[in-house]
């Protein structure tokens, strides 16, 4: 009886940092373009090649990709999400009283996911960007798998988004305060100064146990809903 705990408790312990086990630090990126055989730079990693190509990215950070061909060129972003399996799996061990294994996980990224996990870049038609247009459309999307994520726009409005929904805002190019929060057992609430530059701006929200977070994405994802219409 005894040593059947014991295994119980090995097992629990060789298992404490489930993510970096089992889900690991790094994921793999396709990376796809327009013709073929264009040039990438992926950053902060410095991975550097051309298409196609499949990359192994860091889960801890956001990334930015920029595709060069000709004069042309693309930037588009993968950025992290929370992994919803790999989180329970350390709240559920009994040996992570101390949050070793979120602790590992947060360190290493693991507790993370990387979306989107493929990348297309259409170098032959890349728009024009109207530098004297002021505002820019801003698309703002909610892509944890559960739970809402509640921003809060300098005009004091709050847009509730709901896993799976967007609200489209314009907003004035440049620096804008924006906040996030999300509830858990407690409330996180993060204050940003957000840029925005271009015509069209895709962010997506999603939230960890420590925080909510904003990046810079490509589009809204499909299956999306809008929500928080003006």
């Amino acid at each position: 009886m005894i040593r059947d705990w014991l295994k119980i408790v090995g097992f629990s312990v060789a298992c404490t940092n489930c993510g970096t086990i089992t889900h690991g630090d790094k994921q793999t990126i396709e990376l796809t373009s327009t013709p073929e055989h264009v040039e990438f730079l992926a950053e902060p990693s410095r991975i550097s090649g051309t298409t196609p190509a499949k990359v192994e990215l860091s889960r801890s950070v956001d990334h930015v990709i920029t595709f060069s061909s000709n004069g042309r060129q693309r930037t588009m972003y993968v950025h992290r999400v929370q992994s919803y399996g790999t989180g329970m799996a350390n709240a559920w061990n009994p040996v992570d009283l101390v949050g070793v294994g979120f602790m590992v996980d947060s360190a290493t990224g693991a507790q993370y996911n990387l979306a989107p996990v493929s990348l297309h870049a259409d170098l032959l038609n890349v728009p024009d960007d109207d530098s004297t247009i002021a505002d820019s459309v801003v698309t703002f999307f909610n892509t944890n798998k559960h739970g809402p994520v509640v921003l809060a726009l300098p005009n004091q409005e709050e847009c509730k988004l709901q896993a799976g929904e967007y609200a489209v805002r314009k907003l004035k190019k440049g620096s804008t305060p924006i906040t996030i929060y999300h509830w858990d057992v407690f409330k996180f609430e993060d204050k940003y100064e957000m840029t925005v530059d271009s015509n069209a701006t895709f962010i997506a929200l999603f939230s960890s146990i420590a925080g909510t977070h904003y990046a810079l994405s490509n589009a809204v994802p499909d299956g999306f809903t809008e929500s928080c219409k003006p």
